[in-house]
């Protein structure tokens, strides 16, 4: 892969989003409990990432409270942002792992009463990076048949767990239909990059737009969410993500401090239009091709 240190340069594109609006927000919903390592699951180590506390898996054991703190994402904050997202009629983007999908046939089943678009997050919650090409392709593969047979959806992006291979987009092209990728995060708008002679878009996954919830503190109730969108930037596309298993209230990781917020003061409320994550991906690029 090419490393591109220009990208937009100093006249980024205009993004013209729909209804003249001034900002454009993605809310996203990490959905990955059931998915991740564990002893159950045959991996023989328990997962460590975003948990409440230090892992007390030793290697040769079941770590126990890792275990359930993953399942109350599956159990409560899933459901929570589910009843806050439903709530204000919000479209939303799943970054889901097909395998929680299946762990959890009533969630399945409420995503596919909505209209909400998925982000194939993998198969498992695991490192792409460290998979050959061929068990990467059947990951891909086997994720987008499975969320498919659990929601009744289509995968529209892919997005790996931290970061992707060196194979992983020219496979998720290969595959075909997706309309994107989020295995970047070098920009605050959607480009176009071409793999194999073929156009593919790539929308970033933004952590620094200042409304990063989950990594920082817990999304919790429907004031929460209002005072998420306080860092939002006019003119990029903004990404408010949510992940089940850091909705406790009060929780923060271990190991993970907070970031300062970034916050812009508009001079006047934005307008908004009700518009779905790959509609509003595919409306700012169609200048840019």
């Amino acid at each position: 892969m090419t490393r591109d240190f220009v990208g937009y340069g100093a006249e980024p594109p205009h993004a013209q989003w729909p209804g003249e609006a001034r900002v454009a927000v993605n809310f996203v919903i990490n959905f990955e409990e059931g998915s991740e390592l564990s002893y159950p699951a045959g991996d023989a180590v328990s997962e460590t990432g975003l948990i409440e506390s230090a892992s007390t898996d030793a290697g040769n054991r079941r770590d126990l409270a890792a275990e359930s703190m993953f399942e109350y994402g599956s159990r409560v904050g899933w459901w929570r942002l589910h009843r806050i997202f439903t709530g204000f009629n919000l479209p939303v983007t799943l970054f889901a792992c097909a395998r929680a999908l299946e762990a959890n046939p009533p969630a399945a089943a409420a995503i596919a009463a909505t209209d909400w678009d998925i982000c194939g997050h993998g198969y498992r919650w695991i490192k792409h990076y460290e998979l050959d090409e061929s068990a990467e392709r059947d990951q891909i593969a086997r994720a987008v048949a499975l969320i498919r047979q659990t929601t009744g959806k289509p995968t529209e992006g892919w997005y790996c767990r931290y970061a992707p291979s060196e194979n992983t987009r020219n496979l998720v092209a290969l595959h075909g239909g997706f309309l994107y990728d989020s295995d970047a995060y070098n920009d605050e708008l959607p480009y176009w990059v071409r793999v194999s002679d073929t156009p593919h878009l790539v929308c970033d996954a933004i952590f620094d737009s200042g409304v990063q919830i989950g990594l920082k503190r817990a999304l919790t109730t429907k004031l929460d969410l209002v005072d998420a969108t306080e860092g939002l930037k006019e003119g990029v596309l903004n990404d408010v993500g949510s992940i089940t298993e850091a909705t406790r209230p009060g929780w923060e990781p271990a190991a993970c401090p907070s970031r300062q917020r970034e916050t812009l003061a508009p001079e006047e409320p934005a307008q908004g239009t009700r518009v779905s994550g790959p509609r509003l991906r595919e409306q700012i690029c169609r200048r840019s091709r």
